[in-house]
């Protein structure tokens, strides 16, 4: 054989294993960036392959990240986004976008979501944040009222089956929570006069910080010993967690397909215009006391949380206080941008931010890929009455009330961006010297 061959040989041979070995690690970042790069990634798609050696200060630790999910439909991954019926076109959901971005080691999901075949026998609904504050409003405001059939698992159910789990025999670097409630809450609370809607949206946002300090309390005594432990064997440091949430700020529900489309006629006094105008002042207000709650809670002293009644004095003053951070995402910004880009587009317009100059991936940001049938004799898969259309990807909502694959693909990426690179509130305050 001539040198020039044998050459050539040796180096396919070599090409061959390379690709093999790659594609036969176990599933992990590394791995998975190697195996970018031998498929054909550029450098700019793979940048967290750099860090992973490195534990300097890139705001969160992404190597074995534990991604815990409460809340609606909107982080519900229970079905891995397959209704069955169109193979799972659906797409995952932001929560499920956002563990891909961190590489999340584990993702348990406690978040639920009305069984998509209730509708139309069944009046739209979802998760809210209490259904026993909720309950209590109904029987003010409509003492013959009660909550719907299929009451699904609030915040403070949804924490219990966490709490519920049997002890990890291996503890991951970091957990990152997702709390994301308050869209079913508000559609809900905009039926009810607006005073008393008033009064339950501020209940109910101190219910979600009263589940977070439960939920804290349950992380400081019971996972976090076993974090640092396990980080010290890992990164070869001293490593204290913190206690991080992402909250995402509300997108208010009036502005879903589904509010026209699907939602029941309220009843007197209330009116459909009524209902409306109290959904964008009550989405307000919610969003107002999180960000006011939200201060507070990350700058309390959470030591009264800890059961110290079997400690010494000396033992508590040297108990490791783990501090609380929240990144606040602005989701409804992120919408309402989207929205507007698609608007001015239309009319060949644009404003001074810039949008209207873009390229909008969306054919529709008003209609729903999942809608009722019409007369229209349009193509697309029968699901339980309504007609999916042949392009999810062309619309921002699946449903009338949920995201589309793009759009949540878009926002897990922000929020991983955000994650990683420790926008937090915690350290924007600090930035700020408050």
């Amino acid at each position: 054989m001539r040198p020039t061959t044998r050459v050539g040989a040796s180096i396919c041979l070599s090409v061959f294993s390379l690709v093999s070995i790659v594609l036969l690690l176990p599933s992990t970042r590394v791995s998975t960036q190697l195996q970018k790069i031998t498929l054909g990634a550029t450098l700019d798609d793979i940048p967290s392959l750099w860090l992973w050696g490195s534990t300097e200060d890139h705001g969160f630790e992404v190597d074995g990240v534990r991604l815990v999910v409460f809340g609606d439909s909107w982080v519900d991954d229970g079905d891995d986004g397959d209704d069955g019926v169109t193979g799972g076109t659906r797409g995952t959901s932001w929560a499920e976008a956002l563990c891909e971005e961190v590489n999340c080691t584990s993702h348990l999901n406690f978040a639920v979501s009305q069984a998509i075949d209730s509708y139309p026998s069944s009046a739209p609904t979802g998760a809210i944040t209490s259904n026993v504050i909720y309950a209590s409003a109904l029987a003010t405001s409509i003492p013959n009222d009660t909550l719907v059939n299929g009451v699904l698992p609030d915040l403070a159910a949804q924490i219990q089956q966490f709490i519920a789990l049997p002890s990890q025999s291996t503890a991951p670097i970091e957990t990152l929570f997702i709390v994301s409630f308050g869209f079913w809450d508000i559609y809900h609370f905009a039926d009810l006069d607006y005073g008393l809607g008033q009064n339950i949206t501020d209940k109910t946002v101190d219910e979600l910080f009263k589940q977070l300090d439960i939920l804290y309390s349950h992380y400081s005594q019971n996972l976090s010993s076993s974090h640092s432990d396990g980080a010290s064997n890992i990164t070869e440091r001293s490593h204290t967690p913190l206690f991080r949430v992402i909250i995402p700020k509300l997108f208010e529900p009036a502005l879903l397909p589904g509010w026209i489309s699907q939602r029941p006629v309220p009843l007197s006094p209330s009116s459909v215009a009524e209902s409306q105008k109290n959904a964008a002042y009550l989405t307000s207000r919610w969003n107002l006391q999180v960000e006011n709650k939200i201060s507070s809670w990350i700058k309390d002293d959470p030591l009264h949380l800890i059961d110290t009644s079997a400690k010494t004095t000396e033992e508590i003053a040297a108990l490791p206080i783990i501090e609380r951070d929240v990144f606040y995402y602005d989701l409804a910004q992120y919408l309402l941008d989207i929205i507007v880009e698609h608007q001015l587009e239309d009319e060949g317009l644009s404003d001074a931010s810039g949008l209207g100059k873009g390229d909008s991936p969306y054919e529709s940001v008003y209609e729903a890929c999942v809608h009722d049938a019409d007369d229209s004799g349009e193509d697309g898969v029968d699901l339980h009455g309504q007609i999916v259309c042949t392009d999810p990807e062309v619309y921002l909502f699946w449903d009338s009330f949920n995201l589309g694959s793009v759009a949540s693909e878009g926002v897990g990426k922000e929020v991983g961006k955000m994650v990683k690179q420790g926008k937090s509130m915690r350290e924007m305050w600090s930035r700020k010297g408050s």
